[in-house]
């Protein structure tokens, strides 16, 4: 019986996850790039929104990384978002994205307990 429930409540947790990152489809959100990570063979940025929702976006053949040790002097926490806007940035010219920085993205696809983006062009 107890491990009855217990499936019960697990599966009942995975759909109400499933449908709150489904909210996100279509939708632009910001997004803490933290790392660049291989899955099925391909390269993803992955980072987190405010929401906590892990995000992979494709990593493109002419992106470059850099790392970051630190937010801009600009950013500063809010309650309705992640960072003023000076805080979030946009691809340069070459495409670069800097790994520990903030940028819009846009939710394109629910994947397993995550959701696949897309930068937004510049």
């Amino acid at each position: 019986m107890k491990k009855e429930r217990s499936k019960i409540l697990l599966d009942l947790a995975l759909t109400d996850s499933e449908k709150f990152r489904e909210q996100f489809i279509g939708k632009t959100t910001e997004v803490l790039i933290e790392e660049i990570r291989e899955l099925e063979g391909k390269s993803y940025y992955t980072g987190f929104n405010k929401e906590y929702i892990r995000f992979y976006i494709p990593a493109q053949k002419n992106n470059s990384i850099y790392e970051s040790t630190s937010l801009p002097e600009t950013a500063s926490i809010t309650e309705n978002s992640f960072l003023r806007k000076e805080g979030v940035r946009e691809k340069d010219k070459q495409g670069r994205v800097e790994i520990g920085q903030i940028y819009p993205v846009l939710a394109i696809k629910a994947m397993e307990e995550s959701l696949l983006g897309e930068f937004l062009s510049e």
